[in-house]
């Protein structure tokens, strides 16, 4: 009974301490509770195999976008597109990740997931070990650990049991490491299990809490990420309960206090900066430089490969705030301004032009080269002009207006009054859909006939509306669409 008790103020202890470093996590617990695998469509599940099996972020809407434009390619590709709607890279960018044998084994695994009914089969299943046999057997892009990871995507009652998961628990003493084959991973389940049942929580609980304390959380609860691979001993509620801690105290505790100092002097991003130019540092040593200092027991550099990580890219950093920035471990808001500062100016000088150099817009696709850099990252609309002489030369760029487009926002006086001073020849006008998609919504085509019949009336014609999102864009101009 002792072990019991010791084991349940342990839990609460790490139960507390995710609730409070990950804001979402009480609505993340909340929706699993709601089992909504029982309302499962074939197309979310599809799609969550896709996330799954290629391991995107399933908390990024744009992902999500993504894995559902793949299922469409691989079961129906799509045909006619418009020719305007300009993609870099070819129809779907995740489609180059793959072999011919895994692209075949996820086709498999989508034919499958289509013509059965999910919530059917979880139904049917005697549990979450026949479950994810099922799975394995029937979607072979979904073997081994991934079989769990969708079954917890798709809200089923199950515990993922990971590598992760398994160190956490084999660290607190409470079960050892299981091998990583099929027996070993299906037993460590088991496992889990009745340890959920002994702390009486269910274990879609026991699987979200004790995966983002072990590190395999959400991208967003990064925070309360304390027991990884290189634990964060010094930020752990648990060192009390804790026989990892109790056995490794003294080496845990020189680690932290030497990291920085026993890193080579080749390794220091600075010293490596000053002898031998920013060129030769890489993304993660670059930012280190910024943030200056790590935290909780981590150096710059660790902090900063984590960002990174989290992140993806970095284009996908500059489209983190400053508020998400900070919430990384060994971050702040001082650091993350700092940051945002930094990718700031970096889209700055990249948009602007070198000395004496012309910017020609005279086509949908120029403009769309031309303004894509300054909408990297951007989670709001933004309206803005572009004068333009007789050459079809840039003048000068005008914000218009911040907000979803509507007539109200958008009012032809505000729009041409900067392009009369200017004494433009014509106006070009831009803006963003952060959403990803770059068709025009009827408010557009709206907006886009005023602005053109008060371009004749002050005798600066629109010559095109360009919309930007992502790595694709629209013109109106090109699609025939300048209407009065």
């Amino acid at each position: 009974m002792t072990t019991t008790y010791a084991r349940l103020d342990t839990w609460e202890l790490l139960k507390a301490h995710v609730l409070e470093h990950a804001p979402g996590m009480a609505l993340r617990l909340t929706e699993r509770q709601a089992e909504p695998w029982r309302a499962l469509r074939p197309i979310e599940a599809q799609v969550c195999a896709v996330m799954v099996a290629l391991d995107l972020d399933r908390e990024n809407a744009a992902e999500r976008r993504r894995a559902r434009r793949l299922v469409q390619d691989l079961l129906a590709p799509a045909a006619g597109e418009s020719s305007n709607v300009v993609r870099e890279t070819p129809p779907t960018d995740l489609a180059t990740r793959l072999t011919p044998r895994a692209r075949q084994r996820l086709v498999t695994s989508l034919q499958w997931l289509a013509t059965e009914s999910p919530a059917g089969w979880l139904r049917a299943a005697t549990g979450p070990v026949a479950a994810a046999a099922t799975l394995r057997r029937k979607a072979p892009a979904l073997d081994g650990i991934r079989a769990w990871e969708w079954l917890a995507a798709v809200g089923y009652p199950a515990i993922v049991p990971d590598g992760a998961r398994q160190r956490l628990l084999a660290r607190l003493g409470w079960m050892d490491e299981r091998p990583r084959t099929r027996a070993g991973i299906d037993d460590a389940q088991r496992r889990m299990e009745e340890l959920a049942r002994t702390l009486g929580v269910s274990p879609a609980e026991f699987d979200e809490i004790a995966g983002t304390f072990a590190g395999v959380g959400p991208a967003s609860a990064r925070e309360a990420a304390v027991c990884t691979l290189t634990p964060r001993c010094t930020a752990c509620p648990l060192t009390a309960q804790c026989p990892f801690f109790r056995t490794n105290r003294r080496a845990l505790q020189a680690r932290s206090r030497n990291l920085q100092a026993t890193m080579r002097l080749e390794q220091r991003p600075r010293e490596r900066l000053q002898a031998n130019g920013p060129g030769a540092l890489s993304d993660e040593e670059l930012l280190a430089i910024l943030l200056r200092t790590g935290g909780g027991g981590r150096n710059a550099l660790d902090v900063a490969h984590e960002i990174l990580h989290a992140a993806g890219s970095i284009d996908r950093l500059a489209a983190l705030s400053v508020a998400e920035l900070a919430r990384f471990p060994g971050m702040g808001v001082v650091k993350a301004t700092t940051v945002k500062a930094a990718l700031e100016l970096a889209r700055r000088i990249g948009e602007a032009p070198a000395p004496g150099q012309r910017v020609r817009l005279n086509s949908g696709r120029r403009v769309f080269d031309y303004m894509r850099p300054l909408f990297v990252g951007m989670q709001t609309e933004q309206f803005h002009a572009l004068h333009l002489n007789t050459k079809m030369d840039l003048i000068r760029r005008v914000l218009v207006t911040s907000g979803t487009l509507n007539q109200s926002l958008v009012h032809p006086r505000e729009s041409f009054a900067e392009a009369i001073r200017d004494a433009a020849y014509a106006i070009v006008f831009v803006h963003n859909h952060p959403t990803g998609d770059p068709a025009p919504s009827r408010e557009d085509r709206v907006v886009t006939g005023k602005l053109v019949q008060a371009g004749e009336i002050v005798g600066i014609p629109v010559v095109d509306h360009v919309i930007v999102a992502g790595d694709r864009f629209y013109s109106f101009a090109d699609e025939g669409e300048l209407k009065k």
